[in-house]
């Protein structure tokens, strides 16, 4: 009898401990779809959850020790904002390292919201002095594996399935979407990957085609010797505030009103089902003392309507699924190598970008009044010089680049915390009408990083415990004519956002913008 009860009672242990473990991944769950919500409620463009996802989820995987944190690490974190990364950075070299979590509560421009967010990213542990020795045997033992299988189908059946109303228009494939991911990872040193998938409508088994529409796979080493970096495969890259090169998610205007510059987190893999916003090829980061030299390198088919030699436009879609879709499959080959140089100081950090790309065919858009400045050729090069330095409070922040066919855009911003319940953040925009390159990702009112001019206010107030009041004001001005508007236009954008945290299981927020 007594034997039973052990069982019983060991069977109830159990059944609490998995609860608490689901308990704390559908807590990060909701934080991540929290923080993506308050980022795509602002804008018009999409944006590509999944990416955002894997990024934060890796991060909660294997969290950021903070004692060893540097402004890279808490790039990562993407709800924290310029000034926060510094504050952290300079209370850990101020008064060493972080003993407790609880201590987060005393770093200026941190509220709880933000700490619970940070919470399930972040760890406090000892400061290694040095990158550990992998051994073999750890990769198996300690090494993890993750395979994910996706399976759905709309409930309504679409027009392109429906055979008997079009031939040209039809889907060539099953209605059901099909993704395939498997994930090596161990700890926060090796990463490798591959992704499969087919999207509704698109072929899967077929007597002209037989497998995914598309592939992806990934390989990511971290700190071995002098590479900081090294990716294989398809990657993201982005460097300096995303003039030049941005290949991840960017930041835009957004009720984190003091995240107005992209991060800079360098060289990354990409294990996305995103069929657009990648590279493919290799790359590496190394470190000499205080510079991070970084270059890569892709080439990869991309889509495109072709036509005699050359295209009116890239095709971002990724769906495969009619006849015309399936043509302008793989029609251009994108190729592109890349440099980036930065150095590192305690108060100031500055970087130098170059890219080059090279297509097999001509980008010949159709001109009217509003594109005539828009890139044409088959050859890029963009170039861009970007700084940072802090000056007692105040932290500078910008980016100038250049394009070969004379194109010019500059950002330049400083971000000011005069008590540590305000924060303010200004940042000014200049793009020209013949700014045009394929990988800039910035704050900015158009769709594309050119004719604009615009000047951005934001400001973060926390006048009592729980309460946090966020508000931007952002005036533009296209000085050319843009899609649609056959004019120079302006226009304004305003923001306010009050969050009260009533409890930990408890938050709300009024917003209202104009």
């Amino acid at each position: 009898m007594n034997r039973l009860y052990w069982y019983i009672f060991g069977f109830l242990l159990l059944s609490l401990n998995n609860a608490v473990a689901q308990d704390k991944v559908q807590t990060t769950e909701q934080i991540i779809a929290d923080i993506f919500e308050q980022y795509s409620a602002e804008t018009d463009e999409v944006i590509d959850f999944e990416s955002f996802y894997d990024d934060l989820h890796e991060l909660s995987v294997s969290p950021i020790n903070l004692n060893n944190s540097t402004k890279e690490d808490l790039d990562k974190l993407l709800f924290l904002s310029d000034t926060q990364v510094e504050s952290i950075l300079y209370y850990i070299y101020r008064y060493g390292p972080i003993n407790t979590i609880y201590e987060l509560q005393l770093i200026e421009g941190l509220d709880m919201t933000d700490i619970r967010n940070m919470l399930s990213f972040v760890y406090v542990g000892y400061r290694a002095t040095a990158s550990q020795k992998i051994y073999k045997a750890d990769l198996f033992k300690y090494g993890k594996h993750e395979v994910l299988y996706r399976l759905d189908r709309d409930i309504e059946t679409k027009t392109g399935y429906i055979s008997n109303i079009s031939t040209s228009g039809d889907y060539k494939g099953s209605a059901f979407y099909n993704s395939l991911k498997y994930h090596y990872r161990f700890k926060d040193r090796i990463s490798a990957g591959l992704t499969l998938e087919k999207d509704a409508g698109e072929q899967l088994l077929d007597t002209s085609h037989v497998g995914y529409d598309f592939y992806s796979f990934h390989v990511q080493l971290n700190d071995f010797g002098k590479f900081k970096t090294i990716v294989l495969g398809d990657f993201k890259a982005n460097f300096g505030l995303g003039l030049v090169m941005s290949s991840g998610f960017g930041m835009g205007k957004s009720s984190y009103v003091l995240n107005v510059i992209p991060h800079n987190t360098g060289l990354k893999k990409f294990s996305s089902t995103n069929e657009s916003e990648y590279f493919r090829g290799a790359g590496a980061t190394l470190k000499f003392g205080k510079f991070d030299f970084s270059t890569f390198y892709s080439n990869r088919m991309i889509d495109g309507d072709t036509l005699s030699g050359s295209f009116k436009s890239f095709y971002k879609a990724g769906l495969h699924r009619t006849d015309a879709e399936i043509a302008k499959k793989n029609t251009i080959n994108q190729q592109l190598a890349g440099v980036n140089m930065t150095f590192t100081h305690s108060k100031f950090q500055v970087g130098f970008t170059l890219v080059h790309t090279f297509l097999d065919q001509c980008l010949e858009s159709e001109v009217t009044n509003y594109n005539q400045f828009y890139f044409r050729g088959n050859r890029q090069t963009t170039a861009g010089l970007n700084y940072r330095f802090r000056l007692s409070k105040l932290n500078f922040f910008g980016e100038s680049a250049y394009t070969n066919n004379h194109g010019f855009a500059t950002v330049n911003g400083v971000s000011f915390s005069p008590v540590s319940q305000v924060s303010l953040v200004g940042m000014m925009r200049y793009f020209s009408k013949e700014y045009d390159t394929f990988f800039a990702n910035t704050l900015s009112e158009g769709s594309r990083i050119n004719n604009e001019t615009g000047y951005y206010l934001g400001a973060e107030i926390r006048p009592y415990k729980k309460w946090k009041i966020a508000a931007y004001a952002d005036s533009y001005r296209f000085p050319w004519l843009k899609f649609g508007v056959d004019a120079p236009s302006l226009g304004q954008d305003y923001l306010l956002q009050i969050d009260y945290a009533a409890r930990r299981d408890l938050s709300m927020f009024c917003r209202f913008k104009f």
